[in-house]
């Protein structure tokens, strides 16, 4: 199964990242972006709301879409605890459907534009999204920044994620397994996800498999896409706290201005 369809990411999303100092302090980058920002700000792909819940409890004037219908429940739950009701609503990348030139900060974080595999749709996404920028409007966007011999020696390779998952629903302890596999000709990326669901006695009740494509995208090729698409590149940081960008550090930031 596709991992954004799932019902059962949706719910572990959170416990699979809590604690994860790499996403802290991506989501503090995200969030102090929001403060900075002097108008509306757009959260793409807006999952369970990591960033944007934690921005709309200081007040920021921020919404969000997402194409997961079980991210947004549980994005819509986890607001109602919290006695907010956020502005969000499902749509794709391509197609946010919202107005135009409303907002001053637009915000793509957890590498959601690499779930666009697809050079066209990455093109499309980079002038609609540019559309709905302000003057002066800023586009903020998380990629990933493998190098790619590590993705062709991991080829296959499964990895313990984390055994000490709770799943809410059932009470059981879940074990999350990882593998990717990376096509060097298309950049394409597969993550495969295995959820071991075990009883008291360690034994394995369930297993789930999920699926996740993305397409890595190199630098020269992102400098392009943006230049095509009418933006200048107002800074490139190989990671979440101003790290000089390189080849290889996992992640990047783009900050991007229309022309």
């Amino acid at each position: 199964m596709f991992f954004y369809d799932s019902p059962l990411a949706a719910r572990l999303f959170d416990l699979q990242h809590e604690g994860d100092p790499i996403l802290e302090a991506e989501c503090d980058l995200f969030l102090d972006a929001v403060r900075r920002s002097a108008g509306p700000a757009l959260d793409m792909g807006c999952g369970t709301g990591r960033i944007l819940l934690p921005a709309l409890q200081e007040g920021a004037d921020i919404c969000g879409f997402d194409v997961s219908v079980s991210f947004l429940s549980r994005l819509r739950t986890k607001a109602q605890d919290l006695g907010r009701a956020p502005a969000v609503w499902r749509a794709t990348l391509c197609s946010p459907a919202v107005g135009r030139g409303a907002f001053d900060l637009a915000f793509a974080a957890f590498r959601t534009f690499d779930h666009l595999i697809e050079s066209g749709s990455r093109t499309r996404f980079l002038q609609e999204t540019r559309s709905l920028l302000r003057p002066g409007g800023r586009l903020l966007l998380n990629l990933a920044n493998p190098d790619p011999l590590e993705l062709q020696n991991a080829q296959g390779q499964k990895i313990l994620m984390r055994d000490d998952l709770l799943d809410p629903d059932s009470g059981r302890r879940v074990i999350w397994w990882g593998a990717t596999r990376f096509d060097c000709e298309t950049r394409r990326i597969l993550q495969i996800y295995q959820y071991d669901f075990v009883d008291e006695g360690g034994r394995v009740r369930e297993i789930y498999d999920l699926r996740l494509v993305m397409r890595w995208t190199p630098f020269d090729e992102m400098e392009a896409m943006a230049d095509a698409a009418g933006y200048a590149v107002a800074g490139r940081w190989g990671g979440f706290e101003g790290e000089r960008f390189e080849v290889g550090t996992g992640d990047a930031v783009w900050d991007l201005r229309p022309r």
